[in-house]
């Protein structure tokens, strides 16, 4: 049961931060903004601070200043630029993974499967064939038929065969997976180089710049191992069931309700894995909106008299993607 084991665990990896990250890069086209000519000299330092920051200037207020909050928060939703980064609730659409396909190269794709199958095929065929002629004096009180010569030839071909498809899938799928890093990457740039100026008023570069580096950095280095190991897992298991299961079938009828049961299990624990990959990942942007202008928002502050506020708001963005981490970790 350590295979079905492996399977889930190199799937729940592929469909959480792979497929998480895909489905960020895919899902966060520029769209038009608002106008923002009337919003006075401000407007473009206060488009780029986040909704966070925003929210920790809000201070409680006594019940004789309700109708000034009511209108503080009409007013502040009515000038508000910058907009909340939207999270996905859910499973992952199938469309994510087929945009990912359809980026590597469907024939590429293809191709590497290929190679992958028939690299594990070779191996099982050579592993069947060395254990049955390793047998056969054992069955035979005589000497085996097969000279020794001609079992190492055939041994020897379906070795070098998979060593040949073990080179040719992997160089494949490294192609396509940089392929398609490659494609992500030039679609997401020219989107956002020939946005309006009104994107980047109401979009934080923070988000801008987690899309550009840590998304994208998980596209270009883990997507490749992670298709690996899976594939490797994958096709290893259906070896392995399909061969006991030829010598031993009652074992198909046990791993049947063991796998679905297992399923079951691994289905209610990947919805909170998912959810807190996307928790994470959405924490990340305000932090990288902080760093990239801070001395822009030093004056913005300072202009105000409100440093101390500055630094609440830095430390509560901090503390916000550390309490994430936390939960990603556990």
């Amino acid at each position: 049961m350590s295979t079905i084991l492996i399977i889930s665990t190199i799937q729940n990896i592929l469909q959480n931060s792979i497929s998480v990250t895909i489905e960020r890069v895919i899902n966060t086209p520029p769209e038009k903004a608002p106008d923002i000519a009337n919003l006075g000299p401000f407007s473009r330092y206060l488009s780029t601070d986040s909704t966070a920051s925003m929210a920790s200037f809000d201070q409680p207020l006594s019940d004789d200043n309700q109708s000034t909050s009511y209108a503080g928060e009409f007013a502040k939703d009515e000038f508000k630029l910058t907009e909340d980064e939207k999270m996905e609730i859910g499973g992952v659409n199938p469309r994510i993974y087929w945009e990912y396909v359809k980026h590597v190269g469907l024939h590429v794709f293809l191709f590497a499967v290929l190679g992958y199958i028939s690299f594990v095929s070779f191996e099982t065929s050579a592993n069947i064939w060395l254990s049955e002629w390793s047998s056969e004096g054992l069955y035979n009180e005589t000497i085996g038929t097969t000279s020794t010569t001609w079992g190492l030839t055939i041994y020897g071909s379906l070795g070098f065969a998979d060593a040949a498809c073990v080179v040719i899938g992997s160089s494949i799928l490294v192609y396509g997976s940089v392929k398609a890093s490659r494609n992500f990457h030039k679609k997401d740039l020219e989107s956002v180089m020939r946005s309006p100026m009104s994107f980047f008023d109401r979009t934080p570069m923070g988000r801008i710049m987690n899309r550009f580096s840590t998304d994208m950095d998980i596209m270009d280095i883990q997507i490749y191992p992670v298709l690996d190991a899976w594939f490797h897992c994958l096709l290893y298991s259906l070896a392995s069931f399909t061969v006991i299961g030829m010598n031993t079938p009652m074992f198909l009828v046990i791993l049947l309700p063991i796998g679905v049961a297992y399923y079951i299990l691994q289905r209610l624990n990947l919805h909170t894995f998912r959810q807190v990959m996307r928790l994470e990942s959405t924490t990340r942007s305000p932090i990288y909106s902080h760093f990239l202008n801070p001395f822009k928002e030093f004056l913005l502050f300072a202009h105000i008299k409100s440093e101390k506020s500055l630094l609440k708001v830095l430390r509560k963005t901090k503390q916000t993607y550390v309490m994430q981490l936390q939960h990603f970790y556990l």
